[in-house]
């Protein structure tokens, strides 16, 4: 359900969680964004707002490279440096997907925003949502309809560096890790359950109309 609920109508923005220096490619995350762009689906891009860190690379900030280098990236490929916003993070110390997620929602509210997709590599994508969901699906009546996107070409047999530079191995080796994520900050009360996930999915069509 998450890699298959990409909006249908534009939105607002797109939420930028591809943070590893090994996102970089022609294709993948990056294009995904490009594309939408291009598509008019979507208006504005918010970037991860930390300056990057390092994490035992030769690669200046290999782990998560921060907003200069996904920002010089998209404008390379030809997004205007304009539509490109940096979220309002709360902790500029903070390196964790789901201060981004915050940092990233601050600036929805602040614009009066509420559509977005949220954009992240198949294997990273589902513990950005389950992040994102109880941030915007309170007791306090705000709406905001999240939809997520993840490329479909992703390289599985390319050697990258995992979440908090910890693992360098091939993607695929990748899914476990976050898989265990997952379920360890579920339990922990940092990301929605399955079953909020889904209640969240069938509040939204049913408020938009979709069937």
């Amino acid at each position: 359900m998450v890699l298959n609920d990409r909006p249908t109508e534009p939105v607002d923005a797109a939420l930028f969680f591809g943070r590893s220096w090994f996102d970089a490619e022609k294709t993948g995350v990056y294009q995904l964004m490009k594309d939408f762009y291009d598509q008019g689906m979507i208006k504005y891009i918010v970037l991860y707002g930390g300056d990057g860190q390092k994490f035992g690379e030769t690669v200046p900030d290999v782990a998560a490279p921060g907003k200069r280098f996904a920002r010089d990236r998209l404008v390379k490929m030809g997004v205007p440096n304009e539509s490109i916003l940096d979220s309002e993070l709360e902790d500029q110390t903070e390196n964790n997907t789901l201060e981004e997620g915050r940092g990233m929602l601050n600036l929805v509210r602040s614009r009066g925003w509420s559509r977005v997709v949220a954009v992240a590599n198949e294997h990273q994508l589902l513990r950005a949502t389950l992040g994102l969901i109880p941030m915007i699906n309170n007791s306090e009546g705000e709406q905001i309809d999240l939809w997520t996107a993840a490329p479909h070409d992703t390289n599985w047999n390319k050697r990258v560096r995992g979440a908090q530079g910890e693992h360098f191995g091939p993607r695929s080796d990748h899914i476990i890790l976050e898989n265990n994520r997952v379920r360890q900050y579920q339990e922990k009360g940092d990301l929605a359950s399955f079953e909020r996930y889904h209640a969240y999915i069938q509040n939204r069509d049913q408020r938009i109309g979709i069937r």
